[in-house]
């Protein structure tokens, strides 16, 4: 008996990291793309802006305008400031939530806003009550708490 495949939706889909994520869930036997979300070139095929995934990958991008309920996860690849924006309305809806950028990669506000002083951004957060459950997506060194999270916060660049 097989079990149900992990539904995910990628927000930024079109950038490189989503593009990465694509490239590895399309091959990876436990997961379905079920939306790729951008806001550029919706309504396009994938396979139409990278010719590569032709017969592979032809799903066309929506438009990143709210949560989906029919996912497991999300993964935003976005730049600061998206995840933390939009993050509680996927929870809301029971999704959990993978973020490329440094939103949610400290689990607690001081920490956070030097990191974002650090960057030359805002040092306020748009959700920081997420902080305290976000886990820093190192396997090596947070696996148990990882497989528990609603909320990771991914390492760096791909």
């Amino acid at each position: 008996m097989s079990e149900r495949k992990v539904r995910v939706a990628i927000v930024g889909a079109l950038g490189y990291g989503g593009i990465g994520a694509t490239e590895i869930l399309l091959r990876h036997p436990q997961a379905e793309l079920v939306h790729l979300l951008d806001v550029t070139d919706i309504g396009k095929s994938l396979s139409s802006i990278y010719p590569h995934l032709a017969g592979h990958c032809d799903m066309l991008i929506e438009a990143s305008d709210g949560a989906k309920d029919d996912v497991d996860v999300v993964l935003f690849s976005t730049p600061d400031g998206v995840g933390q924006k939009f993050a509680k309305e996927w929870l809301d809806k029971g999704v959990r939530v993978i973020d490329y950028s440094g939103d949610f990669r400290f689990n607690d506000i001081e920490s956070y806003s030097g990191y974002a002083k650090r960057i030359g951004r805002t040092t306020s957060h748009e959700n920081p009550s997420l902080l305290p459950e976000s886990v820093y997506g190192v396997p090596e060194l947070h696996r148990q708490e990882i497989k528990k999270a609603r909320v990771v916060g991914n390492p760096g660049c791909l």
